[in-house]
């Protein structure tokens, strides 16, 4: 395979995995703005003096389900930054530099040789798969179970009370 038949493949794979870690922001926005409605829900009825445990149950599910889709669209520095060396795209990288010269310098030194392109490549691949994927969708699988298992709790109690 050629280096530019490389950096082709990179450049999808990349396209992927940038799409991927989008589509579970989407997922979390979304399951977000449900827990969301149902906290409000659960907490104008609870407030208006009914206190009735499939309420509370709801209530409490769908705080926790904020936080953890929270987390899931934008996880915390410290658990998704574990030292991993990043492309010379990466906009913490590109913030070290003294100038937009400086930069300019080394980007363009990087672009010339493919084989440099193709690593800088793999490396936001390899970061973006290991360190954002990875930890977004942990947060947002326990937010949607937290989710799921407080409305099928409540769901249950509200039968059987």
């Amino acid at each position: 395979m050629s280096n530019t038949e490389l950096l082709i493949y990179a450049d999808s794979a990349l396209q992927r995995a940038l799409g991927t870690v989008r589509h579970i922001d989407t997922k979390a926005n979304f399951l977000l703005g449900i827990s969301s409605i149902l906290f409000a829900y659960t907490y104008s009825n609870l407030s208006g003096g009914k206190v009735f445990l499939p309420l509370i149950i709801l209530n409490v599910s769908s705080g926790l389900s904020i936080l953890f889709s929270l987390l899931a669209v934008q996880p915390p520095h410290f658990m998704s930054d574990k030292g991993q060396e990043h492309g010379i795209t990466f906009p913490g990288r590109i913030s070290g530099f003294a100038s937009s010269g400086e930069y300019a310098k080394i980007f363009i030194k990087s672009a010339t040789n493919e084989k440099n392109m193709i690593e800088e490549y793999s490396k936001d691949i390899f970061n973006l798969s290991r360190f954002h994927f990875v930890l977004k969708y942990k947060f947002f699988s326990i937010s949607r179970s937290i989710l799921f298992t407080g409305v099928i709790a409540s769901m249950i109690l509200y039968c059987v009370i």
